[in-house]
């Protein structure tokens, strides 16, 4: 049987209930696709619920941080915890 899994479940295996059991910001970071200048933002997300349904436009490309931060500050000092050292999912939309 073939099982079709979304965002959602991809962050909630990432992250588990370790993030609702700690008081954690997930690092949203996005990057505009432009080869001029891209403009970079931070968005942070205190569960995995709110980013799972989180729309992000399509000109920008999407990296969020398997670390969950103790603070709103994107600074590696404020980790928390690590969940991974790398991860990825590619959707592609058509």
């Amino acid at each position: 049987m073939i099982e079709k899994f979304d965002r959602g479940d991809f962050l909630e295996a990432l992250f588990g209930t370790r993030m609702r059991d700690a008081r954690c910001f997930i690092l949203v970071r996005t990057v505009e696709d432009s080869e001029v200048a891209p403009k970079v933002s931070n968005r942070f997300y205190a569960d995995t619920v709110g980013l799972s349904s989180a729309e992000f436009p399509r000109n920008r490309h999407v990296f969020f941080g398997v670390c969950p931060r103790q603070r709103m500050d994107p600074g590696k000092e404020h980790i928390r915890y690590l969940t991974a050292l790398w991860a990825t999912l590619d959707i592609g939309l058509t």
